[in-house]
């Protein structure tokens, strides 16, 4: 499951036509270069082949009500405005963290204030968060709400959108605009919140998945596994890298999270680095699980399995996300019960599976790959 190219990897780019409609009901298709940065292999893709050619995303945005326009919110200026807006809206003023990698879009009115708004956070070159939807008091049931969520879509330099709520209602908004429910946890707070996938650039492969949710008994937190005289242990970051880098052949290409955490497993005499795994918190719902790596002589043993079973005993969120296109890998997923939920293309070119688990699930909830309880 290689991870995300250093600043020295090119970007890919992705020829984009938005089909966009002003609020006059004018109808005008706008070309757009989305440059998706390669995070998945190292540059020119994997061992030197050739990168992913140009994908085409075409999408109609709604027409608004007259006066009113679609507008990214990138200046100083317009960003504040778009957090006061949204935690006005909430009722949660200064209550929210934004990360640094957000951006921010929404709908103006003829005053030229902001009538909703929204903001998309880019977290894996396979996947970006649509956060904090929401559309003003007084602007509410003219589809306001439908134009934002198309708008964010398109904005979305990820093949996956990802959305979270706790509202019962917002299911029937995410079953019309085409998500998938893939997680139902169980938050600090004691609500239960629902994440929904949308695969925006689906792969070769992606139409032969099953959309229908499994049901899993919930069993409970998994234990860590036992390895013989091995054991595991987080490690410093930069010990972690360096084995990922060397096991992918890729030395200083790979860019890591600072958030991330990395988790080993040592020989007894912790002088064997055997395995490694990495964990990104996305938030309280996600994490995603990365760079699941077992040194090339302890393959086929078992141990990528429970490193990957003792790396969910660390998951700081309710759930987990695991990406791989090796079959080795996909095997360890679902032998570990994690549902694949999409099938995207990789900067590579190759096919890449995505795979979800919830770990903590909500009290009425017994749906995909759910095992865990706090």
């Amino acid at each position: 499951m290689p991870g995300r190219p250093g600043s020295a990897h090119p970007l890919t780019p992705r020829e984009t036509n938005y089909v966009r409609t002003s609020g006059s009901g004018d109808t005008s298709v706008v070309n757009a270069t989305v440059h998706v940065a390669d995070r998945d292999t190292p540059a020119g893709g994997q061992h030197g082949a050739a990168p992913t050619p140009p994908s085409t995303r075409i999408m109609t945005l709604p027409t608004l009500p007259p006066g009113h326009n679609y507008k990214e919110l990138t200046s100083p200026e317009d960003v504040r405005k778009a957090k006061n807006f949204i935690e006005h809206e909430y009722g949660s003023p200064m209550s929210f963290t934004y990360p640094s990698t957000t951006k921010f879009f929404g709908i103006t009115g003829s005053d030229g204030n902001i009538k909703a708004a929204g903001e998309i956070n880019r977290f894996s070159w396979h996947t970006s968060e649509i956060r904090h939807v929401v559309v003003g008091n007084g602007s509410r049931g003219v589809g306001l709400g439908r134009g934002l969520l198309t708008y964010l879509e398109s904005k979305t330099e990820s093949p996956l959108a990802m959305l979270v709520s706790k509202l019962p209602q917002i299911k029937r908004v995410m079953d019309t605009n085409g998500y998938n429910e893939v997680s139902n946890a169980r938050g600090s707070s004691g609500d239960n919140l629902a994440t929904y996938i949308k695969t925006l650039d689906p792969s070769s492969e992606h139409a032969s998945l099953s959309t229908q949710s499994t049901n899993h008994v919930a069993t409970g937190r998994p234990e860590s596994p036992a390895v013989g005289t091995g054991r595991f242990q987080e490690v410093h970051s930069s010990t972690a890298k360096t084995f990922i880098e060397t096991q992918y052949g890729a030395q200083g290409l790979y860019k890591f999270p600072e958030t991330s955490t990395f988790h080993a497993l040592k020989s007894s005499s912790g002088e064997t680095t055997v395995a490694v795994g990495e964990v990104n918190k996305v938030g309280w719902y996600m994490s995603e699980v990365k760079h699941l790596t077992v040194m090339g002589e302890y393959r086929h043993m078992g141990f990528g399995q429970k490193t990957l079973q003792h790396i969910e005993t660390q998951v700081p969120s309710s759930a987990a996300m695991f990406a791989s296109k090796t079959p080795q890998m996909k095997l360890i997923a679902k032998a570990r019960g994690f549902q694949e939920i999409s099938s995207v293309k990789g900067p590579s070119g190759k096919n890449v599976s995505i795979y979800v688990k919830t770990l903590i699930p909500s009290s009425d909830y017994s749906g995909p790959g759910s095992n865990r309880r706090p």
